[in-house]
């Protein structure tokens, strides 16, 4: 496989999140930045590929919401989601219980 600059910047964006926060607080319940990512790859692959969410021009889209899996076995409601940007980045992090803190 050639790596090609783009190729190179993509696989960098994908780092950048997890470099600067580990893992995510909701009000008690932590959840660890790799689920947060994996929702994110899964949700971009599941819609046709991150190059066509992140490279078509004509598809204008701030964030998404993914869910992320992880459950509670005290709480078999509770369920937890990631908005993320164009880029791939984190916005956010919420749960049943509400926003979440990053660490």
């Amino acid at each position: 496989m050639k790596i090609t600059p783009p190729s190179i910047t993509l696989f960098l964006s994908l780092l950048v999140p997890a470099i600067a926060l580990s893992e995510f607080d909701c009000d008690g319940v932590i959840i660890p930045m790799h689920l947060v990512i994996e929702a994110i790859n899964a949700d971009i692959h599941e819609k046709n590929g991150r190059s066509n969410y992140l490279g078509n021009a004509d598809l204008i889209l701030e964030s998404r919401n993914a869910r992320i899996h992880f459950r509670l076995d005290s709480d078999p409601y509770w369920r937890s989601w990631v908005e993320y940007g164009s880029e791939g980045q984190v916005l956010s992090v919420k749960s049943s219980y509400g926003e979440c803190t990053g660490h």
